[in-house]
């Protein structure tokens, strides 16, 4: 019998036996086949996401985190219903003490802009120092008012429910006559496209156009959109109720169930390291690298299934707001 058969019909006795006897088997344990010596395999790193929950234990002022930033640098913030906090050595430390709550927040640079009930600020990461952007328009004031904000060079953007203001002098004007608006984006060309209950528009020479998306067979007018962010390779992403949209130079990809989207209950979207987009739902959370779709759900993924807010760092970490905490993946 050739020395390969008899190795293989030793082993597999050995197997059965360990089975037989409860006894355990280890590879060490095994005779070399004549002449073939046992050689390592090298199979490299596996890579594997992990959640880490952070909550009042971890630092947190409270569990309900309404919002969540990070800055160009990779410094991470929480804004939470009482006060902002920023990660540091593992832990979350006070970054600015307020009696109202954190209602928005979003990276400016090497800035970051804070909403809260009695106005819009804008928080120096160098000094700490805060300043006074203006106060929030009656409309986006009540403290049930959805906010979001974006901001480019010298020009702050403010929207909710009540439409897109804009403050370029400490006051906030309306602007495009917009209703319920959900995003805000800013492109690398300083282009600014908002996500509405309406559709998807871009600012141009006219005011806010609406887009029609298209792609081969499929021609959509989206409605009820519900995010809308540019990927670090200057991409533009929406999620909307019939499904997902890109914009790279003049083309348009749409994706639906058919492709892959396994949900489409969107709360935001955010764009992740280059090639990479987010989306944020009222189920989980879901990464698209161009090829594969990951739906991360459930407490092995998330805090919480409810997506409030969500920003990634350049390395790929991805932070969920939610009423249970911060979620770091």
């Amino acid at each position: 019998m050739p020395d390969f058969l008899r190795y293989r019909k030793s082993f597999a006795c050995c197997v059965v036996l360990s089975l037989l006897i409860g006894t355990q088997v280890r590879g060490d344990d095994l005779p070399e086949p004549t002449g073939v010596p046992w050689k390592p395999v090298e199979i490299g790193t596996i890579q594997q996401e992990i959640l880490h929950v952070q909550t009042t234990v971890d630092g947190l002022p409270t569990d309900d985190v309404t919002s969540i930033a990070v800055t160009p640098n990779d410094q991470v913030f929480a804004g939470t219903s009482k006060g902002l906090s920023r990660y540091q050595g593992g832990k979350w430390q006070p970054a600015l003490t307020s009696s109202d709550p954190i209602r928005a927040l979003a990276a400016d640079g090497n800035t970051l802009l804070i909403a809260m009930n009695n106005g819009v600020y804008r928080f120096d990461l160098a000094t700490n120092g805060v300043t006074t952007i203006g106060g929030l328009p009656a409309s986006l004031a009540a403290p049930e008012s959805r906010i979001t904000l974006a901001g480019a060079k010298s020009v702050v953007y403010a929207c909710g429910a009540e439409g897109l203001f804009e403050s370029r002098g400490g006051v906030f004007e309306p602007v495009g006559g917009l209703r319920d608006v959900r995003q805000i984006a800013i492109g690398p060309q300083e282009e600014v496209v908002v996500a509405t209950a309406e559709g998807l528009f871009q600012r141009g020479g006219q005011g806010f156009e609406k887009l029609l998306p298209h792609d081969g067979k499929k021609s959509w007018a989206p409605r009820d959109v519900r995010g809308v962010t540019f990927g670090r390779d200057g991409a533009l992403w929406f999620a909307c109720a019939q499904g997902v949209g890109s914009k790279a130079g003049e083309k348009w990809s749409l994706y639906t169930g058919q492709e892959g989207l396994p949900y489409d209950d969107f709360t935001v979207v955010a764009s992740g390291e280059p090639g990479v987009i987010w989306f944020g739902t009222k189920i989980g959370a879901i990464r698209y690298n161009g090829k594969n779709w990951n739906y991360r759900r459930s407490r092995r993924w998330v805090p919480d299934d409810n997506i409030k807010g969500m920003a990634v760092q350049s390395n790929g970490d991805a932070w969920f707001a939610t009423s249970k905490g911060v979620g770091h993946l």
